[in-house]
């Protein structure tokens, strides 16, 4: 009997421990401990997006940073090809004038004159910014009367380059293809500038 009273007292020392134990650490309601689960794995996802956001920014930080990079490259280059187009162009109305210059003017009264003479006289000493001039009012006179009497021994200087027409002519051709060439790369160009333009906006 001593035995069995001696496990029956330790049988309730223990139920009393376990009881003390179990209010000392209540247990959390089941739907309450779901819901903390659920509200830690909604902020482990939010956190998640908020970085993956982070990153979207960044990423489309640096593509919108590459585009305007290309954009202002590209507007660059257009402009360039725009000034050398303007330029070859110049240069081709240029030798067209010198071939073909405006009626009136000292230069056609000299290629009209049916006399080449003057390609080794005359266009020597006279000064190229005179050509175009309309008001000069250009006419053959008496060789005595050449150069206001003056006479120059022209033999030691070269004569220029606007009498010669066959160079002429191949500059010309020369400055006609670099037309085209300048035409083809700002047109290139453009069409760079335009999809640089649609990247960046």
């Amino acid at each position: 009997q001593s035995d069995e009273a001696a496990q029956q007292v330790e049988t309730c020392i223990r139920v009393e421990t376990q009881a003390k134990a179990q209010l000392e650490r209540p247990r959390i309601d089941e739907a309450l401990e779901a819901r903390l689960h659920e509200a830690r794995e909604s902020g482990a996802a939010h956190l998640k997006a908020v970085i993956a956001a982070g990153q979207d920014v960044s990423r489309a930080r640096e593509a919108f940073n590459t585009a305007e990079k290309q954009w202002r490259q590209a507007q660059e280059v257009h402009k360039s090809q725009r000034e050398q187009l303007f330029n070859a162009q110049s240069n081709l109305a240029a030798i067209r004038e010198k071939l073909q210059p405006p009626a009136g003017t000292l230069h056609a009264a000299l290629l009209n004159s049916g006399d080449e003479e003057w390609k080794s006289s005359l266009a020597k000493v006279i000064s190229e910014d005179l050509l175009l001039r309309d008001d000069l009012q250009p006419h053959k006179v008496a060789d005595d009367a050449l150069l206001y009497g003056w006479g120059l021994n022209l033999e030691n200087i070269e004569r220029p380059g606007w009498v010669d027409q066959e160079a002429l002519h191949q500059q010309l051709e020369e400055a006609s293809r670099a037309v085209e060439v300048a035409t083809e790369r700002l047109e290139e160009a453009r069409i760079a500038f335009a999809e640089a333009e649609g990247v960046r906006s």
